[in-house]
């Protein structure tokens, strides 16, 4: 294949994809709740010029310990529209990832054919497509800056490319501590190629060198006192248990094969066993470390469920280039160049068929309905602490600029195990007192129902709605009780 006919493929699927994103997206007609802490912090950054890291709404006041280099960007892409800024960057860092994966896979396997063939993998895979929109903006960002930061160290010995390296590696810490996973997927590099007996560039193990030291070093400093008072393990233990099993989810064939789809995932597996038992490559076994050590945190438990999906299919869709390299070598050598084209067009038939079918069964985002963002934002409210369903926490910070009581946002929070278990006393206890004794603990002054919290509950009508003392200020498609006992 010619490289103008190459680009010319490579801009139609990254059209396709974005409108198959655009569809995905666009089909709940809801605003995602994780997009409101991002519009809160470009508010912050637009009118301060800093991000917001001591939040007096959340929590009731809480420290946020986060890196902000996307919610910088965020608020560029703003200026253009400040409604859609989350969906319009997210469909400029999914437009950059395809682009950025035809050009790795055109450094590693050197066939614009195969370039092309792993892009539309890419485009025809719903968990990249969906989880685009189900996993945070930051995430998204880091896994482009992931494939750039491996495409630079690709070219390590290439004059210019060390510096590159190292800009998209700060960009990378900046953006998410998922960059400490960047320092195990490297070691393994370095173990792999030991046992293969294969030469340790210099320029390699000093990128490798810096990279682990300024990733700690820069982690260290953020959660130095958490991590001397409790160790790793306050990461965990800021999250409520009972939302552990939502976060980290143990990976399993099944939900791999429904998420990623067969034939990414028979290809890239047979490009890890190849590689590391029968033909050796180098750019392949650092493909292969990064694979193994996204599996095997996942596994165990260390990434959030879609965040390690999405982190082991994009590994898995670059393997797949060699998978496919080497099953068109077994082709060849028993002189079957048949073979080459029913292949191609068989997995090219079975990957749209299996996407389209996902496209219109899996679950959109949920989030809030305009019309609710609009009736919450008209309420005129003054020193107010709002309980509501965890997952609605921001969008009551962002809608009404008054405290709430809880979020998703566990890290450095006050108490939230605590306070998911009153939480749920108020929401399904059927003693009245028991609910006034923890609204008076934390001065909650007003309740948010909504139908997500009605649906998440199971119940019509919570006890405390029959009670005078609860009276409604809002009545739209959610309820906002203010508490006058």
């Amino acid at each position: 294949m010619k490289r103008k006919t190459a680009y010319f493929f490579l801009f139609f699927l990254i059209i396709l994809s974005l409108g198959s994103y655009a569809f995905f997206f666009s089909s709940a007609d809801v605003i995602p709740f994780d997009d409101f802490f991002t519009f809160r912090q470009v508010d912050q950054i637009s009118s301060q010029g800093v991000p917001l890291l001591f939040d007096t709404l959340s929590y009731q006041g809480r420290f946020h310990p986060f890196t902000p280099f996307y919610f910088y960007l965020a608020t560029i892409i703003s200026l253009i529209s400040s409604t859609y800024v989350v969906l319009l960057l997210s469909l400029l860092l999914f437009a950059g990832f395809l682009l950025v994966l035809f050009f790795f896979v055109q450094r590693i396997y050197r066939r614009y054919w195969l370039s092309i063939f792993i892009v539309f993998l890419a485009s025809t895979t719903i968990l990249l497509v969906g989880s685009f929109s189900l996993i945070s903006g930051e995430l998204q960002l880091f896994f482009l800056l992931y494939l750039l930061l491996l495409f630079s160290f690709s070219r390590i010995s290439e004059k210019g490319h060390f510096t590159k390296f190292l800009f998209i590696l700060i960009l990378a810490t900046f953006t998410t501590p998922f960059s400490l996973i960047v320092i195990l997927g490297f070691i393994l590099y370095l173990v792999l190629l030991a046992l293969e007996r294969m030469q340790i560039r210099k320029e390699e193990l000093e990128a490798i060198g810096f990279a682990s030291l300024f990733i700690l070093w820069y982690h260290l400093i953020i959660y130095k006192n958490f991590l001397v008072l409790s160790g790793t393990q306050f990461i965990w233990d800021s999250i409520p248990r009972e939302l552990l099993a939502d976060f980290f989810t143990s990976l399993s064939l099944p939900l791999l094969i429904q998420s990623l789809g067969f034939i990414p995932l028979f290809l890239g597996l047979y490009g890890m066993y190849d590689v590391l038992f029968v033909k050796r490559n180098r750019y392949v076994l650092l493909l292969t470390s990064f694979a193994f050590i996204s599996g095997a945190s996942l596994l165990i438990g260390l990434l959030p469920l879609y965040a390690g999906l999405t982190f082991v299919s994009i590994n898995l869709l670059l393997l797949s280039g060699y998978g496919v390299t080497r099953l068109f070598s077994f082709f060849s050598y028993f002189s079957l160049p048949w073979a080459k084209n029913a292949f191609l067009i068989t997995v090219s038939f079975f990957a749209i068929s299996f996407f389209l079918i996902q496209l219109v069964t899996v679950e959109p985002p949920q989030g809030i309905d305009r019309e609710e963002l609009l009736a919450v934002q008209n309420l005129s409210l003054d020193q107010a602490v709002i309980l509501s369903h965890i997952q609605e926490g921001h969008f009551l910070s962002f809608s009404t600029s008054q405290q709430t009581f809880f979020d998703q946002r566990f890290v450095f929070a006050n108490t939230p195990q605590q306070r998911f278990e009153d939480a749920r006393t108020v929401f399904q206890s059927q003693s009245l007192s028991r609910i006034l004794e923890v609204v008076e603990r934390y001065g909650i002054t007003h309740i948010y129902i909504s139908l997500y919290t009605r649906e998440l509950y199971g119940q019509e009508e919570f006890f405390f709605e029959s009670f005078e003392c609860f009276y409604p200020i809002l009545e739209s498609q959610a309820i906002l009780y203010e508490i006058q006992c």
